[in-house]
């Protein structure tokens, strides 16, 4: 049975990417402040449940105190320019609206198809958890459907995620 866990670990490792990149970006004078910070969000996602609550105590001090000492600043530029993106806008036109409608059609579809599948009389989807189960899917898929329509790089889903954490 698929858990909320999965959306967790998605999640830390979303952070642990970020604290990556910011630690590579040497633009950024405050990139290791930066790399701390999404290093300590990625550790809470991923072993918070294993680090008890004093551990996560101190987490969450350690989260404090590098925003607190103004550790933390903007990262690199966008990866695409504003020109740019503005020049994808035009032209994709509406076809930019699909990897948003993708977010509800496959939330529907987890919802109404997925979370009633079992295999061997074990449900597929925890079912208490099955909407967020499915708009985690959701995310990664519409990310998924974005890169293919635009073309982008790989990378560029998470660079611009840690652009906009940034900010």
């Amino acid at each position: 049975m698929i858990k909320l866990s999965a959306v967790y670990v998605l999640a830390g490792l979303v952070f642990a990417a970020f604290a990556v990149l910011s630690a590579l970006d040497r633009n950024n004078r405050k990139r290791l402040g930066n790399a701390a910070f999404w290093g300590l969000v990625a550790l809470s996602f991923l072993a918070g449940d294993h680090l008890g609550n004093l551990g996560n105590g101190i987490l969450v001090l350690g989260l404090a105190g590098i925003a607190g000492l103004g550790l933390l600043g903007r990262g690199a530029p966008a990866t695409t320019s504003a020109e740019e993106r503005r020049a994808l806008a035009e032209r994709f036109g509406e076809k930019l609206f699909i990897p948003a409608l993708t977010l509800p059609v496959v939330v529907a579809f987890g919802v109404l198809v997925l979370k009633p599948v079992t295999i061997g009389g074990t449900p597929l989807l925890d079912p208490k958890q099955a909407t967020l189960l499915s708009l985690a899917l959701a995310a990664v898929i519409a990310v998924g459907v974005g890169l293919i329509l635009l073309r982008q790089p790989l990378i560029s889903p998470l660079q611009e995620g840690r652009r906009l954490m940034d900010t």
